[in-house]
């Protein structure tokens, strides 16, 4: 048997095709998703790394971000169902008195 050699360059190329070609459809996949900013840094940031990783091909660490975005978009829905939204939060004297929202 005559097997040929595979030089690095090669074998890096191929991989990197591959690689390319996993991570493009990827992209179009998630375009739907971080063309939509919610104006919320707290769920926008983990929600677009989420995705990046996805794209990447991450995937242990999409999932790690997903469940944090989970976690704070609990959190973040929690206060406003406790508390109302933020706008009505803002307008308020800071000296011991509790904000109008919470009368």
């Amino acid at each position: 048997m005559n097997e040929t050699e595979v030089t690095p360059e090669q074998l890096l190329n191929a991989i990197l095709v591959d690689k390319f070609a996993l991570a493009a459809t990827r992209l179009k996949r998630v375009q739907p998703i971080t063309s939509q900013t919610f104006m919320i840094p707290e769920i926008d940031i983990p929600r677009m790394e989420a995705c990046h990783c996805y794209v990447i091909g991450a995937t242990t660490a999409c999932v790690t971000l997903t469940n944090h975005l989970l976690e704070r978009y609990c959190k973040e829905l929690l206060i406003q169902v406790e508390f109302g939204p933020g706008f009505m939060r803002l307008n308020f004297q800071y000296d011991g008195t509790p904000p109008p929202d919470l009368f």
